[in-house]
């Protein structure tokens, strides 16, 4: 009886400590407040590997494109770390946000990164669906970053910028 027991808690505890992930899937962005006629472009830096039912816990790895911006002594390992398994998590606070968004904007301008979308708005609202879930880079022909956000798996922005 004790031993069954014994075999019992085990079970139990191991059920309780297993969190349950769930595949990436798609989302979509929407940026409200789109200045008409302007061009917003969208890049995936990072991949969603896995997350919890209400993505309070998020593992990203750097997409394929992106790899050359995180290598040894690139810009991109100024604002992360990426440990052996290849998850991200950010160094610094999210005051690093907008200096993180220029280098990259740089970066892609520089190395010819294939965008992951680009509409040129016709209305205030402009959407990007069937996105892979992951941690994406919106800028606009502005100048300016919009945002850099994660699909989760739906998420809106609001342009701040005006003409």
């Amino acid at each position: 009886m004790k031993r069954a027991l014994t075999i019992l808690l085990a079970l139990v505890l191991m059920m309780a400590m297993a969190v349950p992930a769930m595949a990436a899937g798609q989302g979509s962005i929407t940026i409200d407040n789109a200045v008409v006629g302007k061009t917003y472009t969208i890049y995936r830096i990072f991949d969603l590997n896995s997350h919890n039912s209400n993505y309070s816990a998020i593992n990203y790895t750097v997409n394929a494109k992106w790899a050359d911006f995180f290598k040894t002594g690139a810009k991109g390992l100024d604002y992360v770390n990426i440990d052996e398994m290849g998850y991200v998590t950010w160094k610094g606070s999210e005051s690093d946000a907008p200096a993180f968004a220029e280098a990259a904007i740089a970066f892609a301008k520089a190395n010819s990164i294939v965008n992951d979308g680009s509409t040129t708005a016709t209305s205030s609202k402009v959407e990007f669906t069937g996105l892979e879930l992951g941690y994406y880079l919106v800028q606009s022909d502005l100048g300016a970053l919009c945002s850099l956000d994660t699909t989760m798996p739906n998420v809106t922005i609001k342009e701040k910028n005006a003409q």
